[in-house]
């Protein structure tokens, strides 16, 4: 026989204590965790790199990022060409949006994402809740070129010559 203790019902173990005689809790009342997302201008990755919704990111550096981190900067970046100044983002709101659930803590799937975007320079911190994206994801390194397979390599190589033939900036 298990005993029950006060406050032990099914609403303290949901996490919902709106039915609890003592009232809300300090989680009940905290605001919801937000980050302020403003682009990372970079005048050189910008004028050779690639915008997070194209079709080099998702076919180059999915493999490499992941398909989070790369939902996540196409995400963003929608945001930021629609509010080019930056924008408060509702983390629990976006995390569950990309099908990472609705945790906000650090170990988190979102906030996961967060730290491999800034970890592979896609993103930077700043301040206590910043984020700042880069408008454009550089050229894939020849270090992250040999995480793909074959075919891709090859795509790429051919990928790549092709543009500098028709950029001779672009080299």
């Amino acid at each position: 026989m298990t005993s029950k203790r006060p406050g032990a019902g099914s609403a303290a173990r949901d996490g919902d204590s709106s039915n609890d005689p003592e009232g809300p809790t300090s989680l009940d009342r905290q605001p919801r965790a937000v980050v302020s997302v403003i682009a990372w201008p970079d005048p050189v990755i910008d004028r050779v790199g690639h915008d997070p919704r194209s079709a080099y990111v998702e076919r180059y550096w999915l493999g490499v990022l992941g398909p989070s981190c790369v939902l996540l900067a196409r995400t963003l970046a929608d945001r930021l060409e629609a509010e080019p100044d930056g924008f408060t983002l509702d983390v629990a709101e976006c995390a569950q949006s990309l099908g990472l659930g609705t945790g906000v803590g650090r170990h988190a799937p979102l906030s996961r994402t967060i730290t491999r975007l800034t970890q592979f320079g896609m993103a930077q911190r700043y301040g206590r809740d910043g984020l700042a994206l880069r408008r454009h994801f550089p050229p894939l390194s020849p270090h992250h070129l040999a995480r793909l397979p074959a075919g891709l390599q090859r795509a790429h190589e051919a990928e790549t010559m092709a543009t500098a033939r028709l950029r001779p900036d672009a080299a």
